[in-house]
């Protein structure tokens, strides 16, 4: 990410970067956020699957959440978001595997990228495998 915004703005190269972040983003197989109660624990609900956009829809999902948690009848405690997506992903061990290649793919289609290079003919017919949809 710093060599990427070094090319980016190269006059910025001798100001030094003294902090940075970074945390896993969770996606859901349909890119939208779901909330529910976690099966066997009435008490523990859940807002999952943001896909990297968060901030919006953290405001809808607090008001799905609460009216989950107060066992409320209205508007967001009925929500259609109140659900567990369909997945088209492959089972354990697999779906791991394939996530792994899936992800290296993604890094080489990037990387190649960055260089102004073309990605190889195999880690363009990959890197669409991704289920959210972000790369092609």
């Amino acid at each position: 990410m710093i060599d990427q915004f070094r090319r980016t703005y190269p006059k910025l190269d001798g100001v030094a970067i003294t902090n940075t972040w970074s945390g896993a983003v969770d996606y859901s197989s349909d890119s939208m956020p779901f909330f529910g109660r976690l099966a066997g624990s009435p008490r523990v609900h859940f807002g999952v699957g943001f896909s990297g956009n968060g901030v919006g829809p953290s405001y809808i999902g607090g008001k799905i959440l609460a009216s989950l948690a107060l066992e409320r009848d209205d508007e967001w405690g009925t929500s259609p978001m109140i659900r567990t997506p369909a997945t088209r992903l492959p089972p354990e061990p697999l779906r791991a595997i394939g996530g792994w290649v899936v992800r290296a793919a993604m890094r080489s289609k990037e990387a190649a990228e960055d260089q102004e290079k073309q990605p190889s003919a195999l880690v363009r017919r990959l890197t669409p495998l991704d289920p959210t949809s972000f790369v092609g």
